[in-house]
């Protein structure tokens, strides 16, 4: 049996189906379209025959038959129709192309006979008065259920013909150029796939010359990408065990550049191995050129060199804590493992190094904080203890009982205030950390009005002037609540540290992607070596005087808090003499 390329047995079929069906589609459109054109030649025939009905019936009516037949050759020319009027009994008495004497009797004609009997009349055939084909379409003029006359409009066919003939030619042209196109893409499509039968080849040929990590590009057509995927499975499969020890050593590359902790790995003198990158920035060292380098030249870490050399003489030790001291002093959690070879002998070790450094500064920032907030409860409770303690006594007069109860109170009020501020201290804190925050948009210059109010009594006591200037229409998303309590804390400050007839100004103002919130007093302002601080829990630039105020030591502790909640910060700026500027500036 002759052999042919694939190219010849697709696209030759392919080609006499294509113009098969081109063929077929253009029969049927020419068809339709024939169709369509002459129903459309019928309605438009019938409207004409309708609107000139109305002139004929109402000249039949007044007995002016002999104006019938020049009228319908006045209007059938200016219509370019041929129009007829036959009475019931067949007799013409009005036409367009003949005079009506002349005519014979009608009532024989088929078109004729169907409208005589109520019906609309079509037909198309030779017309033996003008020797041509014509399409005809009669239509019946009824008078109390009877026909009174039958009035035919007309059109030569050979129009219909010549339009029906040019749109066949439009279509036989419009299908021999998709025929072209679609045989021009098809044979591109076969040679395509040719080109992708003839890949698959060279494929198998170079895996039958040993090249197993090549792989065959998958082809465009389904059915060979399931040869192409066979071919590659089995090239991977026996090309499995030669690439093994590559793969794993990739593995454990991603491992420790994954690893937020240190890695160190080093051979039985100390001598680098691989590091991944947490440990090669701690160490300020390039992990690339790194290997064979002994880790002394490094660290300078006497602990940790010890800890390597037990693990080296193969004394296990637990996990412990050293500082390091590289650019920066810093705590890191050591621990470490050795390196066993195929007989289980040693032939390395590993450390792992993580960073506790800002976990031991959290663990220090609590135990002051607890520390301060003891300190804090022991003078009030003191003295509420002390004067319970002289109440008791039965000689007690009456006036220093009123006056002893009042300080019981205050100090209770004193102790109650600062159980508050620890509560809301730990709830900002736990809602920064799990970012949990009820806000909502509120406009600034409402919550700026509030804190003001919050504070008025407080601003006359001391005879201090309170102004504000907000940016009009200024909105932040913001929990009000929160806000408005941190506002009204830094004013407070500020009011307190006024003198008599000062002036503190609350403004707010947008500035690029921030909004500010500022409260600005001339008081006597603070030294620039509190600046840092001054945020922290429990600080207080002054003690003394701030306890005789009833402070708590937590207000601007909590100001800090409030703005870090919403994703902000807070700033401080202050002369001594001339006074000071607290800031809250929150992301719009």
């Amino acid at each position: 049996m002759a052999r042919r390329s694939l190219l010849w047995q697709i696209s030759v079929p392919f080609i006499v189906i294509l113009l098969l069906s081109l063929c077929a589609a253009t029969w049927y459109a020419v068809h339709s379209t024939d169709a369509l054109y002459r129903g459309r030649i019928v309605d438009d025939l019938e409207s004409r025959a309708r609107l000139f009905s109305s002139i004929v019936v109402q000249m039949l009516q007044e007995g002016r038959v002999a104006e019938i037949d020049p009228l319908c050759e006045q209007l059938g020319r200016e219509a370019a129709t041929r129009l007829t009027v036959i009475l019931p009994s067949g007799q013409v008495i009005g036409d367009t192309q003949e005079k009506a004497d002349r005519m014979e009797n009608h009532a024989s004609r088929p078109e004729i006979a169907e409208a005589l009997r109520g019906k609309i009349g079509k037909a198309s055939r030779l017309s033996s008065t003008v020797n041509e084909y014509f399409q005809y379409v009669a239509v019946p003029i009824m008078d109390q259920g009877r026909v009174a006359v039958v009035i035919r409009a007309s059109t030569p066919l050979p129009a219909i013909g010549m339009a029906i003939r040019s749109a066949f030619a439009h279509m036989a042209v419009a299908s021999f150029i998709i025929a072209i196109i679609a045989a021009s893409a098809g044979i591109s499509v076969f040679r395509r796939m040719n080109r992708d039968v003839r890949a698959i080849a060279e494929g198998m040929e170079r895996f039958a010359k040993g090249e197993l990590d090549s792989h065959i590009a998958p082809p465009s057509v389904e059915e060979l990408c399931v040869i192409t995927s066979t071919a590659n499975r089995m090239a991977t499969e026996l090309n499995d065990q030669i690439q093994l020890i590559t793969q794993q050593r990739n593995e454990l590359d991603a491992i420790l550049l994954s690893l937020e902790d240190a890695m160190i790995v080093v051979d039985l003198e100390q001598r680098i191995l691989r590091m991944n990158r947490t440990a090669a920035s701690i160490l300020r060292a390039d992990p690339i050129n790194i290997d064979g380098k002994p880790l002394f030249e490094l660290v300078r870490s006497t602990a940790l060199l010890r800890r390597l050399e037990q693990l080296l003489a193969g004394k296990d030790q637990p996990e412990d804590e050293l500082l390091m001291v590289v650019l920066e002093e810093r705590s890191y959690r050591v621990r470490g493992a050795t390196l066993r070879g195929l007989k289980d002998d040693c032939e390395g070790a590993v450390l792992i190094l993580t960073d506790v450094t800002n976990l031991r500064k959290m663990e220090q920032v609590h135990r002051e904080l607890l520390s301060n907030a003891a300190h804090e409860l022991k003078t009030p409770i003191t003295a509420i203890q002390g004067y319970a303690e002289t109440l008791l006594e039965p000689s007690m007069e009456e006036a220093d009982r009123q006056s002893f109860l009042q300080t019981l109170l205050q100090q209770a009020k004193r102790m109650g205030a600062l159980v508050d501020d620890l509560l809301l201290v730990s709830r900002l804190d736990s809602e920064r950390e799990q970012g949990l925050l009820d806000a909502d948009y509120a406009p600034l210059s409402g919550l700026l009005g509030n804190a003001i109010e919050t504070c008025q009594d407080m601003a006359k006591t001391r005879g201090v002037t309170v102004s504000c200037a907000c940016e009009e229409g200024l909105e932040a998303r913001v929990d009000a609540r929160l806000l408005e309590q941190a506002v009204a804390q830094l004013l407070a400050n500020a009011i307190q540290h006024s003198e008599p007839g000062g002036v503190v100004e609350v403004s707010a103002m947008r500035g690029g992607a921030s909004i500010t919130i500022g409260v600005e007093d001339h008081g006597k302002g603070i030294d620039a070596s509190h600046l840092h601080r001054l945020f922290d829990t429990f600080y207080r630039v002054d003690s003394s005087r701030s306890r005789a105020l009833g402070g708590t030591g937590l207000g601007l502790a909590i100001v800090k808090r409030v703005a870090s909640v919403h994703g902000g910060r807070v700033s401080v700026s202050s002369t001594p003499g001339r006074g000071s500027v607290f800031e809250i500036h929150l992301p719009v």
